[in-house]
């Protein structure tokens, strides 16, 4: 059973660290309170190497489900009960639903900016792209971007990324896409 806060709200979150200069409380508070839906968002600081004690808590505080930011994405993967066709290619989990005792983690770096895309007109298949950054979320973006027909790829990093080099992509002998770093 999910626990409510002290006004009868359903519990999300995000968790990272750091954390505090999130602005996803002020930005998904106003979608729910757009939506009108009994939730509240907020944010929650979470070191690195606390992440199975983070899902132990959330599953007993009753938390409907939560948002990651660095450094937990990759970390959550293997704790996840189900992983989201997405969270599996990219092996990183930006968002995690949590029903009764399990978790399924999912990521919507990609998707969501490709929709981004597309709601502002922009026909992705065949298009040349460049991309500002090499973390996670850029990989993921890319990947989508790939599996959306966008054309080749450039990634444009201002620092070496912390998982090494740039993302390769191409069809196997299937027709599937097939990724590695």
């Amino acid at each position: 059973m999910m626990e409510k806060t002290e006004q009868g709200l359903g519990r999300l979150c995000v968790i990272g660290d750091p954390v505090e200069h999130s602005k996803s409380p002020l930005i998904q508070n106003a979608m729910i309170a757009k939506l009108g839906i009994p939730y509240h968002y907020t944010k929650r600081l979470v070191h690195q190497g606390d992440t199975q004690e983070w899902l132990d808590t959330a599953r007993r505080e009753g938390f409907a489900g939560f948002n990651a930011t660095m450094p937990h994405k990759v970390a959550l993967v293997p704790l996840m009960d189900e992983l989201g066709e997405d969270a599996r290619l990219y092996g990183a989990v930006n968002t995690v639903c949590i029903r009764g005792k399990r978790c399924i983690g999912h990521n919507t770096d990609g998707m969501g900016f490709y929709q981004a895309l597309t709601d502002l007109g922009v026909e992705v298949p065949g298009r040349r792209i460049t991309l500002l950054g090499a973390g996670g979320a850029a990989k993921a973006v890319a990947l989508k971007l790939v599996q959306q027909g966008g054309g080749p790829h450039h990634r444009v990093q201002p620092d070496p990324p912390e998982g090494g080099g740039p993302v390769q992509s191409g069809k196997g002998p299937d027709g599937a896409h097939r990724f590695r770093p």
